[in-house]
């Protein structure tokens, strides 16, 4: 089983939805994007720097995104976690985003 399967297994396994992975998504793990699902009319940019993850999530215009679209937030390891997270809705578009957060263990920041 490749990395990132495992990977995704552990974060289901803690009860995010098993959809994450079909659905427009971005799973983030620490300081990295491990898995993004694209879509049409969905524009996702990511910067991964030392000490945390900047990620913008743009809509365009006149767009609309029927599925939910899941921001995954995992940190399966002790430590910091910093995620700057922006997102541009377009003009005349309509979109659901849902926030999902899993952690395993403690000593977390």
């Amino acid at each position: 089983m490749k990395k990132i399967d495992k990977l995704l297994e552990n974060i289901i396994s803690l009860g995010v939805p098993k959809d994450i992975i079909k659905s427009p998504s971005v799973v983030i793990e620490g300081h990295k994007v491990v898995k993004e699902v694209p879509y049409p009319g969905i524009l996702i940019e990511k910067k991964a720097l030392e000490d945390r993850i900047e990620v913008m999530v743009s809509v365009l215009p006149n767009t609309v995104i029927d599925k939910p679209v899941h921001m995954c937030l995992s940190k399966l390891n002790p430590g910091d976690q910093l995620i700057d997270i922006n997102v541009d809705i377009g003009e005349n578009s309509k979109v659901k985003l849902i926030s999902h957060c899993a952690f395993k263990g403690k000593n977390f920041k």
